[in-house]
Protein backbone atom coordinates (compact mmCIF):
# COMPACT_ATOMS: atom_id res chain seq x y z
CA UNK A 1 0.00 0.00 0.00
CA UNK A 2 1.30 3.43 -0.92
CA UNK A 3 4.05 2.36 -2.97
CA UNK A 4 2.29 4.68 -6.14
CA UNK A 5 2.41 7.44 -3.71
CA UNK A 6 5.69 7.34 -1.46
CA UNK A 7 6.08 11.44 -1.57
CA UNK A 8 2.43 11.80 -0.51
CA UNK A 9 2.76 9.01 2.57
CA UNK A 10 6.29 11.68 3.25
CA UNK A 11 4.00 14.51 3.80
CA UNK A 12 1.37 12.65 6.19
CA UNK A 13 3.74 11.37 8.25
CA UNK A 14 5.72 14.62 8.02
CA UNK A 15 2.54 16.41 9.38
CA UNK A 16 1.77 13.67 12.18
CA UNK A 17 5.20 14.00 13.71
CA UNK A 18 6.78 10.60 12.25
CA UNK A 19 9.68 12.47 11.24
CA UNK A 20 12.02 8.71 10.39
CA UNK A 21 9.03 7.22 9.10
CA UNK A 22 8.81 10.47 7.02
CA UNK A 23 12.42 9.84 5.58
CA UNK A 24 11.69 6.86 4.95
CA UNK A 25 8.65 7.50 2.74
CA UNK A 26 10.89 11.09 1.42
CA UNK A 27 13.80 8.27 -0.14
CA UNK A 28 11.75 5.70 -1.47
CA UNK A 29 10.34 8.52 -3.37
CA UNK A 30 13.43 9.49 -4.47
CA UNK A 31 14.64 6.11 -5.39
CA UNK A 32 11.45 6.07 -7.11
CA UNK A 33 11.63 9.07 -8.78
CA UNK A 34 8.56 10.19 -7.91
CA UNK A 35 7.41 13.80 -9.99
CA UNK A 36 6.32 15.61 -6.64
CA UNK A 37 9.56 15.39 -5.26
CA UNK A 38 10.07 18.59 -7.32
CA UNK A 39 7.97 20.06 -4.23
CA UNK A 40 10.55 19.27 -1.28
CA UNK A 41 12.49 22.64 -0.69
CA UNK A 42 9.00 24.72 -0.78
CA UNK A 43 6.21 22.10 0.57
CA UNK A 44 4.44 23.26 3.65
CA UNK A 45 3.71 19.65 4.55
CA UNK A 46 7.34 19.02 5.01
CA UNK A 47 8.54 22.20 7.04
CA UNK A 48 8.53 20.09 9.85
CA UNK A 49 11.86 17.97 8.66
CA UNK A 50 13.60 20.58 7.44
CA UNK A 51 15.77 21.24 10.30
CA UNK A 52 16.35 17.50 10.31
CA UNK A 53 20.02 16.56 8.15
CA UNK A 54 18.77 13.81 6.63
CA UNK A 55 16.28 16.86 4.77
CA UNK A 56 19.84 18.67 3.62
CA UNK A 57 21.16 14.96 2.67
CA UNK A 58 18.06 14.70 0.14
CA UNK A 59 18.37 17.98 -1.29
CA UNK A 60 22.37 17.28 -1.74
CA UNK A 61 21.06 14.09 -3.77
CA UNK A 62 18.47 16.23 -5.57
CA UNK A 63 20.98 18.38 -6.64
CA UNK A 64 18.82 21.20 -5.01
CA UNK A 65 20.66 24.14 -2.80
CA UNK A 66 20.27 23.76 0.79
Amino acid sequence: MGANWPYSIAQAQAVGGERDQSFEWLNRAFKQRDSDMQFVRHDLLVRSVRTDPRYKSILRRMNLPE
